[in-house]
């Protein structure tokens, strides 16, 4: 098979140096879009490509950007294709496969991981204070794009958009949202997880687990890490800053997206 991941919101801005599923294992001349990855190459899975989506873009926009890249890999190669979306990168995955006029038969299966299926509350509530705080920021990796990247995952925008769109039938879907309590989530994202626990205690720190799972997709199960240390590693990274922000990151990510491709290769 051919693996590809698609990173969530603000992926972009970190991407050199973490990406979603990496080992985060940083060392001098360290590339995450291969030397990260490099346990996959172990397992056999040779061939894969991770789609860097801009950070902060919409869902619409970066659905444009998620489909045009999907459809040049579907045109490239005869291999099976089966795409690991994390975050946000689920909500532009979901986008592009609504605009093709007809799926390629070797698209055949969306992994999500901890996504924004059906929108936040942080995005309706918080969506605000987000652009604000992002406003000013010198993000040289990061350009603002059309600014609504926030704004996009809001509930209102995508429990309308899913209301209006039918997903492929061909291709299929899998699903995996997380939970965890509070004294287990990362520190920057307490007061989110506080947020949405005024809805639901059973919360990622930035989704609702009942936002998490795609309609009509396989639930592969719960996991229990906060929206962060599921799929990025903070905790292996070569940078205190990020290290010192997160707490509570170490998740086994490789042993998940292993057993994950297992699963989907067996399910024929």
């Amino acid at each position: 098979m051919k693996v590809v991941i698609v990173t969530g919101i603000f992926g972009e801005c970190i991407s050199d140096h973490l990406l979603p599923f990496s080992d985060g294992l940083y060392f001098e001349g360290y590339r995450p879009e291969t030397d990260g990855y490099s346990y996959l190459s172990r397992l056999g899975y040779n061939d894969l490509e991770v789609i860097v989506t801009p950070g902060r873009s919409s869902t619409a926009a970066n659905g444009r950007f998620v489909y045009e890249k999907l459809k040049a890999m579907t045109n490239a190669t005869t291999r099976d294709i089966v795409v690991f979306a994390y975050s946000k990168g689920v909500t532009d995955t979901l986008h592009a496969l609504a605009l093709f006029a007809k799926v390629p038969r070797n698209l055949r299966a969306l992994v999500s991981v901890a996504g924004v299926v059906a929108g936040t509350p942080i995005a309706d509530k918080l969506a605000g204070t987000y652009e604000a705080l992002l406003k000013e920021a010198p993000y040289r990796d990061c350009p603002p794009g059309d600014g609504e990247g926030v704004r996009s995952l809001s509930r209102k925008e995508q429990f309308a958009w899913l209301s209006q769109h039918r997903l492929p039938e061909s291709v299929k879907y899998y699903s995996l949202a997380a939970s965890v309590p509070p004294e287990r989530t990362a520190a920057a994202l307490k007061p989110f997880h506080a947020v949405l626990s005024q809805i639901d205690p059973r919360n990622d720190g930035q989704v609702l687990i009942q936002d998490a799972v795609i309609p009509g997709s396989t639930l592969l199960g719960y996991l229990n890490g906060d929206h962060w240390a599921v799929a990025t590693a903070f905790n292996r990274s070569g940078h205190p800053f990020w290290r010192h922000l997160v707490g509570h990151n170490a998740f086994p990510r490789e042993i998940l997206i292993e057993s994950i491709l297992r699963y989907v290769a067996e399910d024929r």
